[in-house]
């Protein structure tokens, strides 16, 4: 699985939540290819804790408190972005 198109499939989601409903099976999927990611060391496990934890948390909130206007949207898009990024570019995980 390439790390690339799970950072595509994971900013699409979160633009999804600038909308009135949520798409469960959107989020399925993203689910399923982060259970997919292999850490290659201690480090690589830890961020992709980070990811979960960024994600689950986002998750739980939109569907809790409803649509995200577009200044918090930028702002939840920037850090998942940035936790993704640190995955990308260190390698940690295969």
């Amino acid at each position: 699985m390439s790390l690339t198109i799970l950072k595509q499939k994971i900013l699409a989601l979160y633009d999804s939540f600038a909308n009135d409903t949520i798409d469960a099976f959107r989020i399925a999927e993203v689910k399923n290819l982060l259970w997919v990611l292999k850490p290659i060391n201690k480090i690589g496990k830890e961020q992709i804790d980070v990811l979960w934890e960024f994600f689950g948390r986002d998750v739980e909130e939109r569907a809790y408190k409803g649509r995200w206007n577009r200044e918090y949207l930028l702002e939840k898009k920037a850090n998942i972005d940035s936790a993704l990024e640190i995955v990308l570019q260190q390698g940690f995980v295969v």
